[in-house]
């Protein structure tokens, strides 16, 4: 009863000390973080590993993205002292773009758990994750060499299980490795050189090679969808029967910009930050504010900088909120977030900025979804608001 009590004042106190720090201004945060650092990785330690570990995780969830890896670093050696708090931590980390600290913590727990097949499957996973996603050649090298280390550390018994054996055609062991894990960087370089044919074919080629196999690693099936997407390929996404098994809320997604209609279970929990954003944009297009709940779970889910970006010009959209301050720091701001090459993040915010009146920034955005010179049904809904909303403007085509 006593430690349960105690533990219960340390959870309280660790909120208390990071909802001081989410709180202050930018500038203020930056003064005090290594002192906060210790502050909140003493009262961790006061908790048992896996409470500790836990309440880490959700800190990730308000914390500023800078303060992640840092903070990670300070209790490590909390969290691998029992394999499911690291495959937790570790699984966490590269939501919030932290790939190297997730690895990091991974290589630790391999030392532990040597012939652990879930810690290996996890190291894998992560591994093959930052190797798809690397989005420059001297990054995918880098990526490429520490993959390959990876699959040559594995111990021949768990090597041959079936949940490990699908990462291995990635690797420089199977004759097509390097083609596979090269492809998706690849069609990022020429998707922003504005090559969007290229990359789209490319896309398409990859993908096709890897639905041949029965046992499609998880995170090359995601970054296929998502590539898909952003390159907006909808059509073949919502064709797609392995994607509509695997990401059912992304492919009625990919319908919606194809003119289906979400269903209404879509605002709700059942829906994730990609529906709730097109929800947002359907109540702007009939120049109505959404319920407060579409708004709330938008923001909640966003974390990376391309969405929070989103969400802010959006908010100025919606109620006024920054607006000023939003227009003055949009190029800038516009020019550092991946929503500038991502096509579904450039429809809504052409919504959005199209309902401000800031014709420069729209005629921008609209020349980009022009250069993937695809046609969508909602691409036409949207040409007819810019006409709304530019009666003049001679851009809109």
């Amino acid at each position: 009863m006593w430690e349960y009590a105690r533990n219960m004042v340390v959870r309280q106190l660790f909120w208390a000390s990071v909802l001081s720090f989410v709180l202050r201004s930018k500038h203020r945060q930056k003064a005090v973080m290594l002192r906060w650092i210790d502050s909140v990785a003493k009262l961790a330690r006061l908790l048992p590993a896996q409470a500790a570990c836990e309440e880490v995780c959700r800190a990730f969830w308000v914390i500023p993205a800078y303060v992640i890896a840092p903070l990670t670093r300070r209790v490590a050696h909390l969290c691998v002292q029992d394999k499911r708090d690291l495959l937790l931590l570790a699984q966490t980390l590269p939501f919030y773009g932290e790939y190297d600290e997730a690895q990091i913590l991974l290589w630790r727990g391999i030392r532990l758990y040597e012939t652990d097949r879930d810690v290996w499957e996890c190291a894998l996973r992560v591994s093959l994750e930052r190797l798809l996603f690397s989005v420059s050649y001297s990054d995918w090298e880098q990526s490429f060499h520490r993959y390959n280390y990876l699959v040559a550390q594995i111990p021949s018994d768990i090597k041959s299980d079936p949940t490990i054996t699908p990462y291995l055609m990635f690797s420089a062991e199977e004759e097509k490795g390097e083609y596979l894990s090269a492809t998706p960087p690849l069609c990022v370089w020429l998707w922003q050189s504005e090559e969007i044919s290229g990359a789209r074919e490319r896309m398409n080629q990859w993908w096709s090679l890897l639905r041949e196999r029965s046992d499609i690693p998880e995170p090359a099936a995601r970054i296929a969808l998502w590539y898909m997407l952003g390159l907006g390929m909808f059509e073949e996404i919502v064709s797609d029967k392995t994607l509509k098994q695997l990401y059912p809320k992304d492919v009625l997604l990919a319908g919606w910009f194809n003119g289906s209609a979400l269903p209404p279970s879509c605002r709700g929990s059942e829906g994730n930050y990609l529906t709730w954003f097109a929800f947002w944009c359907e109540y702007l297009m009939e120049s109505r504010r959404p319920p407060i709940a579409v708004v709330w779970r938008s923001w909640m889910a966003a974390r990376r900088e391309s969405e929070l970006f989103l969400n802010y010009v959006l908010l100025a959209a919606t109620y006024g909120l920054h607006r000023r301050a939003r227009h003055e720091r949009f190029f800038s701001s516009f020019e550092r977030s991946r929503a500038r090459w991502f096509l579904p993040y450039l429809h809504f915010l052409c919504v959005a900025t199209a309902r401000l009146l800031w014709e420069p920034e729209t005629r921008e955005i609209w020349r980009r979804i022009q250069c993937f010179q695809v046609d969508y049904a909602r691409k036409e809904e949207l040409r007819q608001l810019l006409l709304r909303c530019f009666p003049q403007a001679d851009w809109v085509q």
